[in-house]
């Protein structure tokens, strides 16, 4: 139903804006990496995915920030508790974190708890359970990237905001005093 009024997708960028874009998201990408490169932490595209995630799914929204990063915390702990936790104190400590799965779930269904169960804890439980990864010996690097590419992210966002909304204040100031 291409074109209709209940048609939720906004119309493509003309070539202009794309080709900007692109030339946009080259610096972008490269000071991320250059951020892993100086800070040494590893599992980059845990922070990808963060950005991925908020930028993507979350469109940006301010009140999803917090949300997002603490949804993503809490995947990565959650696919811990699962995985690396029985292996560590033992088989009968999965209980632990089979109650914590299902009270996530439980949380989540319902709706409750939003500031932490979102669907960041999903994704990232989802990711980071991946038996490649070896979150047991990996977490922290996880971790790492993950608020890595929160910060980077956050930071880039919220000042193009402040800035957008100041130029704003300035533009309407001086058509007010023209009028």
């Amino acid at each position: 139903m291409s074109g209709s009024s209940n048609d939720l997708t906004p119309p493509a960028p003309s070539v202009l804006v794309t080709l900007a874009m692109l030339a946009a998201i080259v610096p972008f990408v490269a000071g991320m990496i250059g951020l892993f490169v100086l800070t040494g932490a590893g599992f980059p595209y845990f922070g990808f995915l963060f950005i991925l995630y908020w930028a993507g799914v979350m469109r940006l929204e301010p009140a999803e920030f917090l949300p997002s990063v603490l949804g993503s915390l809490c995947g990565i702990g959650l696919a811990w508790l699962l995985i690396a936790l029985p292996s560590i104190a033992g088989l009968p400590r999965q209980v632990i974190g089979g109650v914590a799965l299902a009270g996530t779930l439980f949380c989540l269904l319902r709706g409750q708890a939003h500031i932490i169960i979102n669907n960041a804890v999903m994704l990232f439980l989802t990711v980071s359970a991946i038996s490649e990864l070896e979150i047991a010996k990996n977490v922290w690097m996880m971790v790492a990237s993950t608020l890595i590419g929160a910060a980077y992210m956050g930071i880039l966002v919220f000042t193009m905001r402040a800035v957008g909304k100041r130029a704003s204040r300035k533009e309407d100031a001086g058509l007010t005093a023209a009028l």
